[in-house]
C-alpha cells in the first residue's frame, strides 16, 4: 500500500488509544482495563492495519458477563478484589467472593440490562475519521500519478 498510509495509521494510534480510555474511563473501576489499551500497526504487502489492543475482559464493559454454571476463577476474583478495593468496600476479598457468586448466578447488571454503549459510538467516529483521512490520502496519490 502507499508508504502514507502507514505513516496515517502511526500518527492515529495514539489517538485511538486515547479515544478508549476517555470513553471507558466513564464507567471502570480500577483503571486496569484503560492501562491495558495499546495499539499496533500491522503492515504486508497487500493490507496495512490498526490495531487497538485490550485486555481480555475488554468487551465486557458493554456486553457484561453472563450467568454460568462455572466457579469463580483466580481472574475473576483478582480482578473484583481491584473493584472492591476502588469502591472502598470493607474487606475486598470476601465482597469480590460475593459479587461473583451473584454475577455467576445471575450475570451482572450490565448483562441483565442488555448491555450499554460505552466504547462502540466514539470507536465508530474514529475509525470513520481514520477511514477518510487514508480516502483522501488514496485520492491525492491518484491525482498526482
Amino acid at each position: 500500500m502507499f508508504a502514507n498510509v502507514q505513516q496515517i495509521l502511526q500518527s492515529y494510534g495514539p489517538i485511538g488509544v486515547e479515544v478508549l480510555k476517555q470513553a471507558i474511563a466513564q464507567v471502570e473501576a480500577s483503571g486496569k482495563t484503560a492501562q491495558s489499551i495499546k495499539y499496533e500497526v500491522e503492515s504486508t504487502e497487500k493490507k496495512d492495519r490498526l490495531l487497538l489492543i485490550g485486555r481480555a475482559y475488554f468487551e465486557l464493559i458493554e456486553k457484561g458477563i453472563r450467568p454460568s454454571n462455572k466457579n469463580p476463577s483466580p481472574d475473576m476474583i483478582e480482578m473484583l478484589t481491584g473493584y472492591a478495593k476502588a469502591r472502598g468496600m470493607d474487606k475486598p476479598e470476601s465482597a469480590a467472593w460475593g459479587i461473583a457468586k451473584t454475577i455467576l448466578k445471575e450475570g451482572d447488571k450490565t448483562y441483565r440490562s442488555g448491555g450499554r454503549l460505552v466504547y462502540s459510538p466514539e470507536l465508530i467516529k474514529f475509525v470513520d475519521e481514520v477511514k477518510d483521512v487514508i480516502v483522501q490520502e488514496f485520492k491525492r496519490g491518484y491525482l498526482l500519478e
